[in-house]
């Protein structure tokens, strides 16, 4: 039942306010259309009687020979007068409100005319289909039989054709045109009423990836006015609390970096090479610890601005300057030139550091570029021994390695992989690590193209 209904609020609005004007109005119409009913045949007794009494009261001024004329005189399409020939069958008769009400209106006309006698008879229209155009049985026979005190009698034949019903071709055409309106109106409101969730979420969606962009515009209904400034007030307060870590980043690297300066001098004042070499290397592997921790935590790849780059050059510039610099790094490309709206340098880095680990343990990196419409797709595969399935989601954590040492040359600090997961993310990417059959590992970056 759920994929039935849309995901899209603006759908759901309509497709509810649909509902509901359809409901309304075929309730109101089916109220309306019994009421209509029952005025419609209590008028039309009314003016029967009035053309009856008034037929009968100016042929009872003539004698019974000319009442012939008179009579033929008043016919109509629907009504015909002629003296009675052959009585009509009672037992065809119904009793239904109508007919009550005709008599009651054929008595009230003849009120003020003494010694005349009714008979009234109403029936369902049963083989004179040529009066009505549509259903023959929806018409109604109404015979009026009139007693003149001469003891003549003249009969009054009235043919009621089909009702017209309300739902006819031209109302049911008003009313789709009736919804139609309705619908673009409800959709105009529905969308300025959406409108701001929309830039609300995009404008998430923007500080997830940088936290300077632009702050939402407070326009709008009051309720919105507020939302969005409570949003802009957010990104205010994390754009201190990021500046502020920033700044202390920055201080505890100048302490640090001070105090590495300080040892460095100490060490060059050994005399023994082979001790102030080991202690170089040393002093060397803690400066690029330090430096690779503090670019973790600082996340400056987040602090560049975005610009539009053509992304098939920028991977292949990396793979060929890799190459160059004589690492075994294949690049194959699926896809003519595609610009992206990216951090260029960062988003290298974090392409770089994935195709550093393939190299590292992997023996080499086979680098694909495609796409799949909407998104695309950078498949960096090696030929090594992979990484165990329960480590898959593990390994692009800070900090951990797969590979236990500390040795520079085997294990690294475990950043690589979690500060490439970054900033695909910052870009609104995705990085999914996959065991390949047989041999090796493929890590795969989706970004969308839009």
């Amino acid at each position: 039942m759920r994929r039935l209904i849309p995901n899209k609020i603006k759908i759901q609005a309509v497709l509810f306010l649909s509902g509901v004007f359809v409901f309304s109005q075929a309730v109101s119409l089916l109220i309306y259309e019994h009421n209509r009913e029952h005025t419609i045949l209590m008028t039309e007794a009314s003016d029967l009687a009035a053309r009856i009494s008034g037929i009968v009261s100016l042929a009872q001024e003539f004698p019974s020979s000319e009442r012939r004329k008179i009579l033929a005189s008043a016919e109509t399409q629907f009504l015909s007068a002629f003296p009675i020939v052959t009585p009509f069958d009672p037992d065809s008769c119904s009793n239904n409100e109508f007919s009550q009400e005709m008599e009651n209106q054929l008595r009230s006309a003849f009120n003020g005319m003494k010694d005349f006698q009714l008979q009234v008879c109403v029936r369902p229209l049963d083989g004179i289909a040529s009066v009505v155009k549509k259903n023959p049985q929806d018409a109604l026979d109404v015979v009026v039989v009139i007693h003149y005190p001469d003891q003549s009698s003249s009969m009054f034949h009235a043919t009621l054709p089909v009702k017209n019903s309300l739902f006819s071709e031209t109302v049911v055409f008003y009313l789709i045109v009736l919804l139609l309106v309705g619908l673009l109106l409800a959709w105009i409101v529905i969308v300025k009423l959406v409108s701001p969730i929309e830039r609300l979420a995009k404008a998430a969606e923007s500080i997830g990836r940088d936290i300077n962009s632009s702050p939402m515009n407070e326009e709008g209904a009051e309720e919105i006015r507020v939302a969005a400034r409570s949003f802009n007030q957010m990104q205010s307060q994390l754009k201190r609390l990021i500046n502020s870590q920033t700044e202390m980043f920055a201080a505890i690297s100048h302490d640090l970096k001070t105090s590495l300066t300080r040892l460095k001098l100490r060490v060059e004042q050994i005399e023994n090479k082979h001790q102030q070499d080991g202690l170089n290397r040393v002093v060397s592997d803690m400066s690029n610890m330090i430096h690779s921790i503090l670019d973790f935590i600082r996340g400056d790849y987040n602090r560049e601005d975005s610009r539009n780059v053509e992304f098939r050059a920028l991977v292949e510039s990396l793979c060929y300057d890799l190459k160059d610099e004589g690492f075994p790094v294949n690049f194959d490309s699926k896809i003519d030139e595609q610009v992206l709206n990216c951090r260029p340098v960062a988003l290298r880095r974090g392409i770089q550091n994935i195709i550093d680990n393939a190299i590292k343990y992997g023996e080499a990196a086979n680098v694909v570029l495609t796409s799949d419409g909407s998104n695309i797709i950078l498949e960096v595969t090696d030929n090594g021994p992979g990484i165990p399935v329960e480590s898959l989601k593990d390994v692009v954590k800070p900090f951990y390695r797969q590979e236990k040492s500390r040795n520079k040359k085997t294990g690294g600090l475990g950043l690589g992989l979690a500060i490439a997961q970054n900033i695909i993310h910052s870009h609104g990417g995705q990085l999914i690590l996959n065991n390949r059959e047989g041999k090796g590992l493929s890590v795969r970056i989706m970004l969308s193209c839009n």
